[in-house]
Protein backbone atom coordinates (compact mmCIF):
# COMPACT_ATOMS: atom_id res chain seq x y z
CA UNK A 1 0.00 0.00 0.00
CA UNK A 2 1.37 3.17 -1.19
CA UNK A 3 2.00 5.90 1.50
CA UNK A 4 0.05 8.85 0.98
CA UNK A 5 1.68 12.50 1.07
CA UNK A 6 -1.82 14.36 1.14
CA UNK A 7 -2.61 15.36 4.40
CA UNK A 8 -5.56 13.25 5.98
CA UNK A 9 -7.90 16.14 7.63
CA UNK A 10 -10.77 13.23 8.68
CA UNK A 11 -9.89 11.34 12.09
CA UNK A 12 -12.69 9.48 11.52
CA UNK A 13 -11.02 7.05 9.69
CA UNK A 14 -13.66 4.87 8.70
CA UNK A 15 -12.25 1.70 9.96
CA UNK A 16 -15.15 -0.77 9.84
CA UNK A 17 -14.05 -3.65 11.74
CA UNK A 18 -15.81 -6.76 10.46
CA UNK A 19 -16.99 -8.69 13.66
CA UNK A 20 -19.20 -11.45 12.81
CA UNK A 21 -21.15 -13.86 14.78
CA UNK A 22 -20.02 -16.86 15.94
CA UNK A 23 -19.91 -19.98 13.47
CA UNK A 24 -21.16 -23.35 15.08
CA UNK A 25 -19.89 -25.09 17.84
CA UNK A 26 -18.79 -27.62 15.72
CA UNK A 27 -15.22 -26.82 15.43
CA UNK A 28 -12.20 -28.31 17.17
CA UNK A 29 -10.68 -27.03 20.55
CA UNK A 30 -8.65 -27.80 23.18
CA UNK A 31 -10.32 -27.09 27.11
CA UNK A 32 -7.56 -24.49 28.03
CA UNK A 33 -9.20 -21.36 27.89
CA UNK A 34 -7.27 -18.04 27.14
CA UNK A 35 -7.65 -14.46 27.96
CA UNK A 36 -11.40 -13.65 27.60
CA UNK A 37 -12.77 -17.81 27.48
CA UNK A 38 -11.54 -17.88 24.59
CA UNK A 39 -10.45 -21.15 23.36
CA UNK A 40 -7.28 -22.69 20.99
CA UNK A 41 -8.98 -23.67 17.81
CA UNK A 42 -7.08 -27.20 16.91
CA UNK A 43 -5.78 -28.46 12.99
CA UNK A 44 -3.79 -31.14 12.24
CA UNK A 45 -1.28 -28.06 9.97
CA UNK A 46 -0.74 -24.49 10.32
CA UNK A 47 0.77 -23.06 7.33
CA UNK A 48 2.50 -19.55 6.96
CA UNK A 49 4.54 -17.76 4.61
CA UNK A 50 8.15 -15.81 5.41
CA UNK A 51 9.47 -12.85 2.68
CA UNK A 52 12.88 -13.61 2.14
CA UNK A 53 14.99 -11.28 4.09
CA UNK A 54 12.60 -11.41 6.85
CA UNK A 55 14.24 -14.28 8.80
CA UNK A 56 14.74 -11.71 11.79
CA UNK A 57 10.47 -11.67 12.11
CA UNK A 58 10.48 -15.53 13.34
CA UNK A 59 10.04 -15.27 17.06
CA UNK A 60 10.27 -18.91 17.47
CA UNK A 61 6.66 -19.49 19.75
CA UNK A 62 4.89 -19.94 16.46
CA UNK A 63 2.84 -22.70 16.06
CA UNK A 64 3.83 -23.70 12.38
CA UNK A 65 3.84 -27.14 11.22
CA UNK A 66 4.51 -25.74 7.51
CA UNK A 67 6.36 -22.53 6.52
CA UNK A 68 6.60 -21.12 2.73
CA UNK A 69 9.70 -19.59 1.79
CA UNK A 70 9.08 -16.59 -0.98
CA UNK A 71 10.19 -16.29 -2.99
CA UNK A 72 12.31 -18.13 -6.11
CA UNK A 73 10.77 -16.68 -9.69
CA UNK A 74 11.54 -17.32 -13.12
CA UNK A 75 12.98 -15.21 -15.74
CA UNK A 76 12.29 -14.37 -19.33
CA UNK A 77 14.24 -17.32 -20.38
CA UNK A 78 12.63 -19.62 -18.62
CA UNK A 79 14.73 -20.85 -15.79
CA UNK A 80 14.47 -20.74 -12.38
CA UNK A 81 16.15 -16.93 -10.66
CA UNK A 82 16.47 -16.27 -7.62
CA UNK A 83 16.83 -19.34 -5.97
CA UNK A 84 16.85 -19.69 -1.57
CA UNK A 85 18.44 -21.67 0.18
CA UNK A 86 16.28 -22.91 3.28
CA UNK A 87 16.63 -20.50 5.96
CA UNK A 88 18.55 -21.23 8.80
CA UNK A 89 15.78 -20.31 11.25
CA UNK A 90 14.11 -23.51 10.87
CA UNK A 91 17.30 -25.42 10.74
CA UNK A 92 16.99 -28.63 13.44
CA UNK A 93 13.13 -27.87 13.82
CA UNK A 94 10.38 -30.00 13.11
CA UNK A 95 8.76 -27.16 10.79
CA UNK A 96 8.85 -28.01 6.93
CA UNK A 97 9.67 -25.73 4.75
CA UNK A 98 8.88 -25.18 1.40
CA UNK A 99 10.39 -23.32 -1.45
CA UNK A 100 7.95 -21.04 -3.27
CA UNK A 101 8.08 -20.90 -6.95
CA UNK A 102 5.97 -17.58 -7.66
CA UNK A 103 4.50 -15.86 -11.44
CA UNK A 104 2.40 -13.48 -10.56
CA UNK A 105 1.83 -11.11 -13.49
CA UNK A 106 3.33 -12.56 -17.04
CA UNK A 107 0.51 -15.10 -18.81
CA UNK A 108 3.25 -15.12 -22.15
CA UNK A 109 6.11 -16.26 -19.68
CA UNK A 110 3.30 -19.25 -18.78
CA UNK A 111 2.44 -19.77 -21.98
CA UNK A 112 6.04 -20.79 -22.84
CA UNK A 113 6.86 -22.07 -20.01
CA UNK A 114 4.06 -24.69 -19.28
CA UNK A 115 3.78 -26.12 -23.20
CA UNK A 116 5.80 -28.70 -24.44
CA UNK A 117 6.39 -27.01 -27.74
CA UNK A 118 9.08 -24.69 -26.47
CA UNK A 119 11.93 -27.07 -24.86
CA UNK A 120 11.55 -25.17 -21.32
CA UNK A 121 9.19 -26.88 -19.59
CA UNK A 122 11.54 -29.97 -18.97
CA UNK A 123 13.81 -27.78 -18.01
CA UNK A 124 12.70 -25.56 -15.59
CA UNK A 125 11.18 -28.47 -13.76
CA UNK A 126 14.99 -29.95 -13.52
CA UNK A 127 15.49 -26.72 -11.97
CA UNK A 128 12.95 -26.67 -9.53
CA UNK A 129 13.77 -30.12 -8.42
CA UNK A 130 17.85 -29.12 -8.12
CA UNK A 131 16.03 -26.14 -6.44
CA UNK A 132 14.23 -27.76 -3.77
CA UNK A 133 16.84 -30.47 -2.68
CA UNK A 134 17.37 -28.55 0.85
CA UNK A 135 13.44 -28.13 1.44
CA UNK A 136 10.73 -30.02 2.41
CA UNK A 137 8.29 -29.27 -0.39
CA UNK A 138 7.77 -26.95 -3.25
CA UNK A 139 4.80 -24.62 -4.03
CA UNK A 140 3.82 -23.45 -7.26
CA UNK A 141 2.36 -19.53 -6.96
CA UNK A 142 1.31 -19.01 -10.62
CA UNK A 143 -1.28 -16.49 -10.52
CA UNK A 144 -1.16 -15.46 -14.37
CA UNK A 145 -1.77 -18.97 -16.15
CA UNK A 146 -4.43 -18.38 -19.11
CA UNK A 147 -7.13 -20.35 -18.99
CA UNK A 148 -6.14 -21.82 -22.37
CA UNK A 149 -2.57 -23.39 -20.74
CA UNK A 150 -5.31 -25.28 -17.60
CA UNK A 151 -4.21 -28.63 -19.43
CA UNK A 152 -0.49 -27.54 -20.07
CA UNK A 153 -0.61 -26.48 -16.12
CA UNK A 154 -2.31 -29.51 -15.40
CA UNK A 155 0.73 -31.34 -17.16
CA UNK A 156 3.42 -29.57 -15.19
CA UNK A 157 2.26 -30.13 -12.00
CA UNK A 158 1.90 -34.14 -13.09
CA UNK A 159 5.51 -34.02 -14.38
CA UNK A 160 6.79 -31.94 -11.54
CA UNK A 161 5.38 -34.13 -8.93
CA UNK A 162 6.44 -36.72 -10.49
CA UNK A 163 10.43 -35.36 -10.71
CA UNK A 164 10.28 -34.81 -7.19
CA UNK A 165 9.77 -38.19 -6.07
CA UNK A 166 7.66 -39.18 -2.49
CA UNK A 167 9.85 -37.79 -0.04
CA UNK A 168 8.57 -33.77 -1.26
CA UNK A 169 5.73 -32.04 -0.87
CA UNK A 170 3.90 -30.16 -3.41
CA UNK A 171 1.62 -27.52 -3.31
CA UNK A 172 -0.32 -25.41 -5.28
CA UNK A 173 -1.65 -21.98 -4.37
CA UNK A 174 -5.24 -21.26 -6.04
CA UNK A 175 -7.21 -18.14 -6.22
CA UNK A 176 -10.58 -17.59 -3.83
CA UNK A 177 -13.80 -19.20 -6.26
CA UNK A 178 -17.27 -19.63 -4.59
CA UNK A 179 -18.39 -20.81 -7.96
CA UNK A 180 -16.96 -22.65 -11.12
CA UNK A 181 -14.85 -20.66 -13.03
CA UNK A 182 -13.48 -20.95 -16.50
CA UNK A 183 -9.86 -20.81 -16.04
CA UNK A 184 -6.93 -22.22 -15.70
CA UNK A 185 -7.17 -23.23 -12.33
CA UNK A 186 -9.27 -26.37 -12.08
CA UNK A 187 -9.37 -27.60 -8.55
CA UNK A 188 -9.97 -30.90 -8.35
CA UNK A 189 -7.95 -31.43 -11.44
CA UNK A 190 -4.51 -29.78 -9.83
CA UNK A 191 -5.43 -31.80 -6.22
CA UNK A 192 -5.31 -35.39 -8.25
CA UNK A 193 -1.59 -34.13 -9.14
CA UNK A 194 -0.67 -32.66 -5.91
CA UNK A 195 -0.50 -32.95 -2.18
CA UNK A 196 -1.74 -29.68 -0.94
CA UNK A 197 -4.23 -27.15 -2.45
CA UNK A 198 -3.34 -23.98 -0.71
CA UNK A 199 -6.85 -21.59 -1.57
CA UNK A 200 -5.59 -17.46 -1.06
CA UNK A 201 -9.01 -16.96 0.87
CA UNK A 202 -8.55 -13.19 0.56
CA UNK A 203 -8.69 -10.47 -1.52
CA UNK A 204 -12.12 -10.43 -1.63
CA UNK A 205 -11.74 -6.67 -2.27
CA UNK A 206 -8.57 -5.50 -3.11
CA UNK A 207 -6.51 -2.14 -3.79
CA UNK A 208 -9.13 -1.20 -7.05
CA UNK A 209 -11.97 -2.26 -6.14
CA UNK A 210 -14.97 -0.65 -3.99
CA UNK A 211 -13.85 -0.56 -0.37
CA UNK A 212 -14.84 -3.68 1.67
CA UNK A 213 -13.54 -6.50 3.79
CA UNK A 214 -10.49 -8.27 3.14
CA UNK A 215 -11.84 -11.73 3.89
CA UNK A 216 -15.33 -11.43 5.16
CA UNK A 217 -16.81 -14.55 7.40
CA UNK A 218 -20.01 -14.98 5.14
CA UNK A 219 -17.48 -15.12 1.81
CA UNK A 220 -15.26 -17.48 3.35
CA UNK A 221 -18.11 -19.78 4.17
CA UNK A 222 -18.55 -19.62 0.58
CA UNK A 223 -14.96 -20.19 -0.54
CA UNK A 224 -14.70 -23.13 1.43
CA UNK A 225 -17.94 -24.88 0.97
CA UNK A 226 -16.91 -24.37 -3.12
CA UNK A 227 -13.35 -25.46 -2.23
CA UNK A 228 -14.52 -28.96 0.00
CA UNK A 229 -16.56 -29.53 -3.28
CA UNK A 230 -13.55 -29.78 -5.38
CA UNK A 231 -10.66 -31.09 -3.14
CA UNK A 232 -10.49 -33.41 -0.58
CA UNK A 233 -10.80 -31.92 2.88
CA UNK A 234 -6.89 -34.22 3.41
CA UNK A 235 -5.17 -31.76 0.85
CA UNK A 236 -7.47 -28.71 1.62
CA UNK A 237 -5.57 -25.72 3.44
CA UNK A 238 -7.36 -22.15 3.61
CA UNK A 239 -5.77 -19.31 3.99
CA UNK A 240 -5.98 -16.08 6.16
CA UNK A 241 -4.87 -12.57 5.88
CA UNK A 242 -2.57 -10.74 8.11
CA UNK A 243 -3.21 -7.66 6.86
CA UNK A 244 -5.90 -4.80 6.37
CA UNK A 245 -6.16 -2.54 3.64
CA UNK A 246 -6.75 1.01 3.23
CA UNK A 247 -8.95 3.26 0.68
CA UNK A 248 -9.08 6.69 0.09
CA UNK A 249 -12.20 8.00 -1.53
CA UNK A 250 -10.31 10.85 -4.34
CA UNK A 251 -7.97 9.69 -6.50
CA UNK A 252 -5.41 12.68 -6.68
CA UNK A 253 -2.47 11.04 -8.74
CA UNK A 254 -3.75 11.63 -11.97
CA UNK A 255 -2.92 13.63 -15.68
CA UNK A 256 -4.84 17.23 -16.35
CA UNK A 257 -5.69 19.07 -19.29
CA UNK A 258 -4.57 22.71 -19.29
CA UNK A 259 -8.89 23.92 -18.56
CA UNK A 260 -8.25 21.24 -15.58
CA UNK A 261 -5.03 22.94 -14.56
CA UNK A 262 -6.38 26.53 -14.80
CA UNK A 263 -9.63 25.36 -12.85
CA UNK A 264 -7.47 24.03 -10.20
CA UNK A 265 -5.17 27.10 -9.84
CA UNK A 266 -8.34 29.49 -10.12
CA UNK A 267 -10.15 27.38 -7.17
CA UNK A 268 -7.03 27.09 -5.25
CA UNK A 269 -4.83 30.27 -5.78
CA UNK A 270 -1.80 28.55 -5.02
CA UNK A 271 1.34 30.04 -5.42
CA UNK A 272 3.36 29.25 -7.99
CA UNK A 273 7.10 28.09 -7.88
CA UNK A 274 9.43 27.91 -10.73
CA UNK A 275 12.14 24.76 -10.51
CA UNK A 276 15.60 25.52 -12.99
CA UNK A 277 15.60 22.04 -12.91
CA UNK A 278 11.74 20.56 -13.72
CA UNK A 279 10.03 23.61 -14.51
CA UNK A 280 6.77 25.32 -13.29
CA UNK A 281 4.95 24.01 -10.38
CA UNK A 282 2.31 24.20 -7.48
CA UNK A 283 1.54 22.63 -4.23
CA UNK A 284 -2.20 22.43 -2.55
CA UNK A 285 -4.03 20.71 0.28
CA UNK A 286 -6.20 18.37 -0.40
CA UNK A 287 -8.76 16.02 2.28
CA UNK A 288 -9.18 12.92 2.16
CA UNK A 289 -11.26 10.16 3.84
CA UNK A 290 -9.62 7.19 4.27
CA UNK A 291 -11.44 3.72 4.86
CA UNK A 292 -9.65 0.95 6.51
CA UNK A 293 -10.93 -2.47 6.95
CA UNK A 294 -8.88 -5.11 8.77
CA UNK A 295 -9.38 -7.98 10.87
CA UNK A 296 -8.87 -8.49 14.86
CA UNK A 297 -8.25 -11.58 16.86
CA UNK A 298 -12.28 -11.63 17.43
CA UNK A 299 -12.55 -11.97 13.37
CA UNK A 300 -9.53 -14.18 12.75
CA UNK A 301 -11.20 -16.60 15.43
CA UNK A 302 -14.20 -16.47 13.90
CA UNK A 303 -12.83 -17.94 10.54
CA UNK A 304 -10.24 -20.08 12.38
CA UNK A 305 -13.63 -21.80 14.13
CA UNK A 306 -15.11 -22.01 10.56
CA UNK A 307 -12.20 -24.25 8.94
CA UNK A 308 -11.86 -25.85 12.23
CA UNK A 309 -15.23 -26.49 12.43
CA UNK A 310 -15.20 -27.86 8.33
CA UNK A 311 -12.70 -30.77 9.26
CA UNK A 312 -9.96 -29.37 6.22
CA UNK A 313 -6.60 -30.15 6.98
CA UNK A 314 -5.35 -26.65 7.74
CA UNK A 315 -4.88 -23.07 7.83
CA UNK A 316 -1.97 -20.68 6.04
CA UNK A 317 -1.61 -17.26 7.16
CA UNK A 318 0.01 -14.62 4.71
CA UNK A 319 2.44 -13.77 6.33
CA UNK A 320 4.82 -14.00 9.41
CA UNK A 321 5.50 -10.42 10.96
CA UNK A 322 1.98 -9.03 9.95
CA UNK A 323 0.09 -10.27 12.95
CA UNK A 324 0.36 -9.79 16.46
CA UNK A 325 2.22 -12.82 18.24
CA UNK A 326 -0.51 -13.63 20.25
CA UNK A 327 -2.57 -14.52 17.61
CA UNK A 328 -0.61 -18.05 18.06
CA UNK A 329 -1.66 -18.80 21.97
CA UNK A 330 -4.88 -19.49 20.33
CA UNK A 331 -4.19 -22.28 17.59
CA UNK A 332 -3.67 -26.22 19.13
CA UNK A 333 -1.89 -28.20 16.38
CA UNK A 334 -2.98 -31.70 17.45
CA UNK A 335 -1.84 -33.90 15.69
CA UNK A 336 1.25 -32.98 13.30
CA UNK A 337 2.35 -35.81 10.64
CA UNK A 338 6.78 -36.13 10.24
CA UNK A 339 7.68 -34.96 7.04
CA UNK A 340 4.87 -38.08 5.78
CA UNK A 341 1.91 -36.50 3.22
Amino acid sequence: MSHMRERIFIYSLSALLMVFLGVSGSSQSTENPLAGGKKPVAFNEVWAYLMAGEEGKVTGIEPFTDVCYFSAAINYRGKLAGQKKAPAVFAGKTTRVHLVIAELSNPALMHFCLNTGYGLRSSLIRDIVDAAADYHGVQLDFESVPAAEKDAFIGFVRELRSALGGKKILSIAVPPRRVSVDDAYDYAALAAVSDRIIVMAYDQHWSTSSPGAVASLWWCREVTAYAKSRVSADKLIMGIPLFARAWQDKKLARALTMNGLEEIKKNRSPEVQVCDRNGPYFTYREDVTVTVYFDDLDSIMQKMKLYSGERIKGISFWRIGQGSPDLWSYIDVSAVSSVDK
